[in-house]
């Protein structure tokens, strides 16, 4: 599939559904929640640490870490994008400048279909960060 084509997203932290009692991120949900539908529970390989209010989902080469989120379907990717990429602190004219970069990977959803979905994979450093081993990030109000 060619990323022109791709109307998935997977989302791991303030952009989930059930994330709805958080105030970070409450604009760009209501904008996703306008403009998309949820295909369920799903995974994707990486790593999550925590950075206080946000999850940060990150590169792995090691076998068996996976984060857990959901994988939104977007009826107007790049519409949304222009909300969420300002959000992520993404710009895909300079993709190396910032915390994020949105990337196509693989998501596995909860019944094991595989899909390709969007996701903002953090491009920081982890130092001092904690790792949240069990790739889930807890929700905060």
């Amino acid at each position: 599939m060619s990323p022109s084509h791709c109307h998935h997203l997977f989302v791991y932290g303030t952009l989930m559904t059930k994330a709805s009692g958080v105030s970070l991120g409450n604009r760009e949900r209501q904008a996703l929640r306008a403009a998309s539908i949820t295909l369920g529970p799903a995974t994707s390989p990486g790593r999550l640490y925590d950075a206080g209010h946000y999850p940060l989902l990150v590169d792995t080469q090691s076998i068996g870490d996976v984060v857990h989120g959901e994988v939104l379907r977007l009826d107007a990717p790049y519409s949304l994008f222009a909300i969420l990429d300002p959000y992520e602190g993404f710009d895909p004219d300079r993709p190396d400048v910032g915390e994020y970069r949105r990337q196509l990977r693989p998501v596995t959803l909860a019944d094991g279909t595989p899909h390709e979905a969007w996701v903002y994979v953090y491009i920081g450093s982890t130092a001092g960060r904690r790792r949240i081993s069990d790739g889930r990030w807890p929700v905060r109000t």
